[in-house]
């Protein structure tokens, strides 16, 4: 199993989900998982903070909140989202 959760599917564009369903997430690399994030609707400035801290999509797996926040993102509710987002990237076992 890939661990991508297809209901994340059902939020997204078709153009954004054939971007996307080509690779396991953890396989992607900062801009790939930064141009998810705003097919996701998060503002481009949560998306640039990823490529500027250089966060994959293996490195994704781990975040948590307080690393949100070193990176940047001081909206509680901003992390709150990244991190409901990334949840249903990963599944459960992410």
């Amino acid at each position: 199993s890939t661990g991508f959760s297809l209901d994340v599917s059902n939020a997204m564009s078709s153009e954004c989900r054939a971007e996307f369903f080509h690779l396991s997430p953890v396989y992607w690399n900062e801009s790939e998982l930064a141009r998810w994030l705003e097919c996701r609707g998060l503002p481009p400035c949560i998306a640039r903070a990823f490529e500027d801290h250089l966060v994959n999509g293996l490195l994704a797996v781990d975040l948590r909140a307080e690393d949100l926040h070193l990176m940047g993102i001081h909206n509680e509710l901003h992390r709150r989202r990244v991190m409901l987002e990334l949840r249903h990237l990963y599944g459960p076992e992410g």
